[in-house]
C-alpha cells in the first residue's frame, strides 16, 4: 500500500496489509491523497482524490484486478483506514 499526497507528488506512506487485507496510514497532515495497492501476480488499483480534513479519517477500499494470465480469476480486496494526526476515526466509505 503506497499513500501519496496528491498535491506534492510525494509518497508519504507506504505500508502492507494484514492477513485479512487491512491497513492504516495514520498521522497524516490534511490533503488529498491518492492509494495504490500492488501485490505480486495481481493487477494494481488505485484510489484518487481522497480528501482528509482535520479530526478526520477516510476508509479508502480497493480490489486488485484478475491474477495476470488468468481472466476473471481471484481478486484481493485490501481495505484500509486514512487518519488525520489527532488519530480519530469516523469511518467514511467510499466504496
Amino acid at each position: 500500500m503506497t499513500v501519496t499526497n496528491q498535491s506534492t507528488g510525494v509518497v508519504v506512506r507506504s505500508t502492507t496489509t494484514n492477513a485479512a487485507g487491512n491497513y492504516v496510514a495514520a498521522d497524516l497532515p490534511p490533503s488529498v491523497y491518492s492509494v495504490k495497492a500492488e501485490k505480486t501476480g495481481f493487477q494494481s488499483a488505485v484510489h484518487n482524490e481522497i480528501a482528509l480534513e482535520v479530526h478526520g479519517t477516510v476508509r479508502a477500499d480497493l480490489q486488485l484486478g484478475s491474477r495476470l494470465g488468468h481472466p476473471g480469476g481471484h481478486r484481493h480486496r485490501p481495505g484500509g483506514t486514512l487518519a488525520d494526526r489527532h488519530g480519530h476515526r469516523q469511518p467514511y466509505d467510499l466504496g
